[in-house]
């Protein structure tokens, strides 16, 4: 067992994030006879979970996603390898997004406003059919549609 003030020393946290975990079902805590709080070996390898997945910079949503279920180290880095790519993907579409912006700033490129993904689908494909039929020939004979 060891106690709340090893666990803060060991692991980096506050009492307040101690406290804060355990409300929110991630660790359990019992009281020694002094009434201070200690962790058991199931406390203290999900606190070393916390404190890994956290210095990945892993919100605390998605550690208790990972950690729902066991401490598996295999599933755990996997899932947590995942929520890596899946932001790292976000941040090279923002970034790439952002270089757009700028190269229209500094002149050099023209947005299409039906390109941009936050334009909903309907709307680009509407767009894109009023481009198609602009583009289409004028003869009465071609049939719309």
């Amino acid at each position: 067992m060891v106690g709340i003030s090893e666990a803060m020393d060991r692991f980096g946290m506050t009492a307040r994030a101690l406290h804060y975990y355990e409300q929110r079902g991630l660790i359990r805590s019992r009281r020694r006879p002094d009434r201070s709080r200690c962790y058991d070996a199931a406390g203290i390898l999900t606190l070393t979970w916390i404190a890994r997945l956290r210095r990945l910079g892993i919100r605390l949503a998605d550690i208790e996603t990972l950690l729902r279920d066991d401490l598996d180290e295999a599933r755990v880095m996997a899932g947590a390898r995942a929520l890596l790519r899946s932001r790292q993907a976000a941040v090279a579409a923002e970034l790439e997004r952002i270089g757009d912006v700028l190269a229209f700033l500094a002149g050099d490129r023209k947005i299409e406003p039906w390109a941009h993904p936050e334009v909903p689908l309907r709307r680009r494909a509407r767009e894109a059919l009023r481009r198609d039929r602009a583009a289409e020939p004028t003869d009465q004979a071609w049939p719309r549609g």
